[in-house]
């Protein structure tokens, strides 16, 4: 078991750190700090209620001359007053989530707002629109989203056997030394971190 831990652990360490620095990237995201550039305001009205198959190709059209060779794979219209329409898609530009190339439309008047490229960004917007490809492994084909299948498979594995490893040397130290003994290296600290580690997590798992 400890042999497939520490063998699992070498192979996925690229993975791992793949993995955790995007992970640091959602929690700095969701703490507040955006990089990405919002969306041009439209006209603040209803959106018109005629929007049918027609207008919406005469955008496709337009962001598609507007930007050649572009692979559109979605049409956002308006959720809100002031929100603009969306197309997006790939374009010039490798692992970048979809909506990183974009033309903004205004759903009233039919002007086109703005054109967003993901090749011309600078480094801080083109971290945020890289980190979901490369943690959910969508910037390749079924042979990427197999190999992160199976990585994340590995460390899934590797949480379950450090588990039982851990459990398992613990429960030899408590047998020759005595419960809690073996954690006598912390002095003082000894019992905080005891009640730190098992009534917060507690005190959580509670709540949730």
């Amino acid at each position: 078991m400890g042999d497939l831990h520490r063998l699992a652990g070498l192979w996925s360490l690229w993975f791992v750190v793949t993995i955790g620095l995007t992970s640091v990237w959602y929690f700095v995201e969701r703490a507040g700090v955006g990089l990405e550039t919002p969306p041009p305001a439209a006209t603040v009205t209803e959106a018109p209620l005629d929007i049918n198959g027609a207008t919406i190709r005469g955008w496709v059209e337009r962001t598609e001359a507007e930007m050649p060779g572009l692979a559109v794979n979605a049409v956002f219209l308006p959720y809100s007053p002031g929100d603009p329409t969306v197309v997006q898609g790939q374009w010039r530009a490798i692992l970048v989530r979809e909506r990183a190339n974009a033309a903004f439309f205004d759903p009233v008047t039919g002007a086109l707002l703005r054109i967003r490229a993901a090749h011309e960004m600078g480094v801080g917007e083109r971290i945020v629109h890289t980190a979901d490809p490369l943690h959910f492994g969508t910037f390749g084909g079924l042979t990427i989203k197999l190999i992160w299948v199976l990585f994340g498979l590995f460390l899934i594995g590797m949480a379950a056997s450090g588990a039982y490893i851990y459990a398992k040397r613990t429960r030899e130290a408590f047998s020759t030394y005595g419960p809690f003994k073996p954690l006598d290296y912390l002095g003082t600290w000894k019992w905080p971190s005891i009640a730190v580690v098992t009534v917060v997590p507690l005190y959580f798992f509670i709540l949730w």
